[in-house]
């Protein structure tokens, strides 16, 4: 049985992470990647430019997720365009040199892809996908975290991709609250100490999406 690689993303920017989850790395030694909203940094519930730099000064990728998370086909051309470009270069003139881009709530056409792919070269979608070597980089799946799941759900999901010989798994979350249990997309702080715990003790290599996907294209 091979192990794959893990990679834990978080979307959205949510303070809480920052708070709850960003600790919880440290201690276990881990890096993982966040997908920022750039319009939504410094207000209330989001975490401010400063603890964003934080994140990537301790070695956390800074991914894009457009200004305001629109859904991107519902815009027109020049729409689309000023969130995904725009949002990049927010990043850029803050200090930040962005490489993965996380679909806002998975959804893109076509249309999108080429404007992403002339900033970004790693795409994230939101599909529970097996991914084996030879890696896509720009149709990257991941598994979602909601708030009914459990520690076990997402240890059955990466002993099933070692068993199927998966390269990359990708674990997403967004909240990381003890509070926030009225939100479909919470973790509450146990729970992740707990998967964390988990994947240190069966030695799982931990790694952010971008260095992670560029170890895996260099095999």
């Amino acid at each position: 049985m091979t192990k794959p690689i893990i990679c834990f993303t978080f979307d959205d920017g949510h303070l809480n992470v920052y708070e709850n989850a960003f600790p919880l790395f440290k201690k276990f030694g881990y890096e993982a990647t966040t997908f920022l909203n750039s319009g939504r940094i410094g207000k209330s519930g989001f975490v401010s430019w400063d603890q964003a730099h934080d994140l990537y000064s301790n070695n956390w990728e800074i991914g894009g997720h457009t200004i305001n998370h629109p859904q991107l086909p519902e815009l027109n051309y020049d729409e689309a365009y000023y969130q995904i470009v725009q949002d990049y270069h927010n990043f850029q003139e803050q200090g930040f040199h962005l490489t993965s881009f996380a679909l806002p709530s998975g959804h893109a056409s076509p249309r999108d892809y080429d404007i992403l792919k002339e900033v970004y070269k790693n795409i994230r979608n939101s599909i529970d996908k097996e991914m084996h070597l030879p890696l896509n980089r720009l149709d990257l799946g991941y598994f979602a975290y909601q708030t009914e799941y459990s520690p076990q759900i997402v240890k059955q999901r990466i002993i099933r991709g070692s068993i199927n010989g998966e390269a990359l798994i990708v674990i997403g979350f967004h909240r990381v609250s003890d509070t926030e249990i009225n939100a479909v997309d919470n973790c509450n702080i146990r729970d992740l100490e707990e998967i964390l715990s988990w994947v240190a003790e069966k030695d799982y290599h931990i790694m952010r999406l971008d260095d992670a996907v560029d170890e895996l294209l260099n095999k």
